[in-house]
Order: structure tokens, then C-alpha cells, then sequence
């Protein structure tokens, strides 16, 4: 259902195991990135696009993973 991609999703324990673990890697990556190019336009284009790749790998688990238990919020009505 389309409403769910606007929606947080519930996770089981494994589910935010796995999510958990991969946001460290990404953070560990962003930091290795500072510490390794130049500051300036490059190296921020860099971590920007690391942060979308980031976001989307987080909607991957959360709402098309085995460990989404549903949206938390109650049900939208739909408009006639």
C-alpha cells in the first residue's frame, strides 16, 4: 500500500539488529571520508550522496525486509 512509504515501520529485534549495525558502517564510512579527503564541494557531495545511500539501505530493511512488523501509526482513510 502506497501510505506506507510515508509511515515509520516496526521492526523486530533482528530487524533493528541489522539496522543498527549497518548505520554504524555507514557512520564509520562518513568518518573515514572526513578524515581522508580534502574538505570542500567533493568531499560534501561525497557524504550527501553517502547519506541518501544510507536512507535508502534503512527503507530497504524497514519496509521490504522480513523484520517490518507493519507501520505504527493507525490506518489513513482513504478520501472518496
Amino acid at each position: 500500500m502506497i501510505q506506507n512509504c510515508f509511515y515509520a515501520q516496526n521492526l523486530d529485534q533482528e530487524g533493528l539488529d541489522v539496522l543498527t549495525k549497518l548505520r554504524d558502517s555507514f557512520a564509520e564510512f562518513a568518518m573515514e571520508i572526513e578524515k581522508t579527503l580534502p574538505k570542500g564541494r567533493y568531499q560534501s557531495m561525497t557524504l550527501t550522496a553517502l547519506e541518501e545511500s544510507a536512507m535508502w539501505a534503512s527503507k530497504s530493511i524497514t519496509h521490504e525486509s522480513d523484520h517490518s512488523r507493519g507501520r505504527l501509526v493507525p490506518q489513513v482513510k482513504q478520501s472518496q
